[in-house]
């Protein structure tokens, strides 16, 4: 048994401690992380991911899809047609910048609601 399953089991779990290491995570590693809900400890540099975000996926997946047809048509209203990669890196800009309210939500949600668990990488052997 490796050192940092032992040690786990003495950590109380949350949406906000490490299960390794037991250090709060913080925001940055939820923010850097281009998919909220799985995360790495920057103490320990453990995958972590958050357990029961199934609905939680999907609502991040509407969304995301709604921003990116909001910035797509805030960039067509401020580029004519004639400048379609001025549009296109518009809108990539406008996603980026629209998605970081996104991320801060999802992660209030995500540490006060849901369990922070170690990331199965599905290696196990069925």
């Amino acid at each position: 048994m490796s050192r940092n399953r032992r040690f786990a089991k003495k950590v109380p779990t949350s949406g906000k401690h490490c299960p390794s290491c037991g250090n709060d995570v913080g925001w940055s590693p939820g923010l850097k992380s281009v998919w909220p809900m799985t995360l790495t400890c920057p103490y320990c540099d453990t995958d972590l991911a958050y357990v029961g975000v199934r609905y939680v996926s999907v609502v991040v997946i509407v969304v995301a899809i709604a921003l990116c047809v909001v910035a797509f048509f805030i960039a067509a209203y401020m580029v004519p047609f004639q400048y379609p990669l001025l549009r296109i890196g518009l809108t990539a800009l406008f996603m980026m910048i629209l998605w970081i309210p996104v991320g801060v939500l999802a992660g209030i949600y995500l540490r006060s609601h849901k369990l922070l668990a170690l990331k199965d990488d599905g290696s196990k052997k069925r």
